[in-house]
């Protein structure tokens, strides 16, 4: 090969080509139907042809080196990388659907609700709805106004028939910041949150069929309908409008009138929106046709339902047949009548469909979605009643429920049995257990037995890379050796650490008579120094003393200077039992559940797992915080539980 190489008309020796072997294109143009030589092992591009001199640019991956071939200088050469302007194609993606509102649409809705201050008697726009009908839909009523009482304010509800012109009309002046009255003589005009359009305007988006509860003010009849959005960006606002009591009344009768809850959709509150129902079919019906021979070729079966005087002419339909590892197919139709057959030539694993229009864009989508070929129902029956009875004798009382005895009889299935194909149910298995254990890794989930050091090693990788604030809620975390392990671990030394802990468990750690938790005669010396001070009474150590040897603790035993260690304050939960039993840490803004206590964490089955949602419990281990007592006061007065006074030994 090299000698034949060396032989080429179009070799040059300014190239190393030990290392290139040759490979023939059959290009286009005669002229560069040569050799071109390429890396066999570094091969970036094939061929790519640029511009009108009919270059070929191979590129080289390694030393970022380029070959070039061109037709008129009857060469091949070695160059330096080089920048050549490839020509570029354009495709416009901009559709204006408001060229077609005035033929789609005669007919529209508008619903407002607003507040209304009686002091400066000046009206707040809370939310605002432009719904258009397509023509031939029978428009609702209107509605008359209705109003809630809240003091200084109100709030009020209406809804108004106007031409779908105006309501247009009124939705372009909103964008522009001007919100007027409704059917008034003088109409006033709305005071209007700074508002932030969403798309760009004229774009309108589609919401997916099967996913309208991300618009939940949508009714069912709309079918994908295409909305524009204008959405506050600003919270004083809304946050101006009412105190939290009249905040909490006000947005409970909202949601009991609009049918969605405010609190769910924040972003809605102050917003206003348009809706431009699908003008030309109100659905789709998709289902599923089994095969009727040995090859299992399946099809599906697309019926459009048109509004009146509707056709199908002029839309484009695509679908994609999809399969596990990727799409089978894409094929893009024009649609001749609102009925359609699809052969897909095999079993039918998801599939999907959009509708789209070059005038109106697009009128339909929705997710891949599957067939259900089959349905498997188990046949109980009810039998005999279990009571069972409780009894508590150190109460002298009992409690007692009853449960129902089901007895299964048989079962039964509708539709077909047939087995998916082998490689198929393989492959759905293994990325089932995949989305698992991602979805377990996403959630931080983790189960620790006799792996003390793991354990510890996880919950210290949690506080490290804390920003702000770490919060320890472990009714059993009484011990110096737990907070220099985990108190003192974040790698920012001004980041606030609070522990809640319980009166239970320092009475437990001051009853104690040995050490357990000590490593060496130093650690031991300040177990020792923490007992001996729970032990003492108020009269001997006041908080301020208590303070003063904690933190030199907190300095002495981990070896920090005073400016390197951590802001530490420690409160406790009191009485009999804690109001807290589970164990928390929540770091900045996210929250772990850890089920034993983090002084013997990892030794016996230990689970951990980070909440999806934190706010609600940090919002609950707030409060919980501030009902809880300040250790230093707790020492000082000691604790009260049941109305006695428990002096601590």
């Amino acid at each position: 090969m090299p000698n034949k190489l060396s032989q080429h008309p179009y070799y040059s020796k300014s190239f190393d080509f030990e290392s290139i072997c040759i490979r023939y294109f059959k290009l286009k143009t005669s002229s560069l139907k040569k050799a071109c030589m390429v890396s066999r092992y570094n091969l970036f591009e094939l061929c790519r042809p640029l511009c009108k001199r009919c270059w070929i640019h191979l590129k080289l991956q390694r030393g970022r080196h380029t070959i070039y071939q061109c037709n008129t200088l009857n060469q091949i050469s070695y160059h330096g990388e080089r920048n050549l302007k490839m020509p570029i194609s354009k495709v416009n993606m901009v559709v204006d659907p408001q060229k077609n509102m005035e033929r789609d649409y005669d007919q529209a809705l508008i619903h407002l609700a607003w507040n209304w201050d009686k002091s400066v008697s000046e009206g707040f726009l809370i939310f605002g709805m432009v719904e258009l009908f397509p023509k031939g839909i029978a428009l609702p009523s209107e509605t008359a106004p209705i109003y809630e009482n809240l003091g200084n304010y109100s709030i009020g509800l209406q809804r108004f028939q106007v031409s779908a012109d105006e309501a247009i009309k009124w939705y372009k002046d909103c964008r522009q910041g001007l919100a007027l009255e409704l059917k008034c003589n003088n109409p006033r005009k709305y005071k209007l949150a700074s508002l932030s359009e969403e798309p760009a305007w004229p774009n309108l988006t589609t919401v997916i069929e099967s996913d309208l509860q991300t618009v939940p003010f949508l009714a069912d009849w709309h079918c994908c309908p295409r909305l524009h959005h204008l959405i506050p960006i600003q919270d004083e606002f809304t946050n101006s409008l009412w105190n939290p009591k009249q905040k909490d009344k006000a947005l409970k009768w909202l949601s009991d009138h609009l049918f969605f809850n405010f609190k769910d959709y924040p972003e809605l509150l102050g917003s206003i929106h348009l809706i431009a129902p699908n003008p030309i079919f109100r659905d789709v019906d998709i289902k599923g046709i089994p095969s009727q021979n040995k090859e299992n070729f399946e099809s599906a079966l697309l019926n459009f339902y048109l509004w009146p005087s509707q056709t199908v002419k002029n839309l484009k339909l695509t679908v994609r047949d999809i399969r596990p590892t990727g799409a089978v197919n894409i094929r893009t139709f024009d649609l001749s009548s609102p009925k359609l057959k699809i052969d897909f030539g095999h079993e039918i694993y998801k599939m999907d469909i959009s509708v789209t229009c070059p005038h109106r864009g697009v009128l339909f989508w929705d997710k891949p979605m599957t067939f259900i070929r089959s349905i498997r129902s188990n046949i109980s029956i009810r039998g005999a009643t279990r009571k069972i009875i409780l009894e508590d004798e150190n109460k002298g009382s009992s409690a007692e429920y009853e449960t129902d005895l089901i007895h299964p009889v048989g079962s039964s299935t509708i539709g077909s049995n047939q087995p998916l194909p082998p490689a198929l149910k393989v492959i759905i298995a293994s990325q089932k257990m995949r989305q698992r254990r991602s979805e377990a890794t996403r959630l931080d989930q983790h189960l620790f037995r006799d792996q003390t050091n793991e354990a510890e090693g996880f919950v210290k990788g949690i506080i490290r890379p804390a920003k702000k604030r770490v919060l320890i809620v472990d009714p059993y975390f009484t011990t110096l050796h737990e907070l220099i392990r985990f108190g003192l671990a974040p790698h920012d030394p001004s980041v606030l650490v609070q522990i809640l802990t319980s009166a239970k468990g320092f009475k437990l750690l001051a009853h104690e008579q040995h050490i357990q938790d000590s490593s060496s005669e130093n650690q031991n010396r300040y177990f020792k120094r923490l007992l001996n001070l729970l032990r003492l009474s108020k009269d001997k150590f006041g908080p301020k003393e208590f303070a003063k040897i904690f933190d030199q603790f907190c300095r002495e035993f981990s070896g920090q200077t005073r400016a390197e260690t951590n802001k530490i304050a420690i409160k406790v939960m009191t009485g009999k039992k804690p109001d807290a039993h589970d164990r928390f840490l929540a770091v900045d803004n996210q929250v772990w559940l850890i089920g034993s206590s983090l002084n013997k964490l990892g030794r016996r089955l230990t689970a951990a797992i980070r909440f999806p949602d934190p706010g609600p419990v940090r919002n609950t281990l707030e409060t919980l915080w501030k009902e809880s007592e300040e250790l230093q006061k707790w020492i000082e007065g000691g604790e009260r539980a049941d109305g006695e006074t428990k002096q601590m030994d």
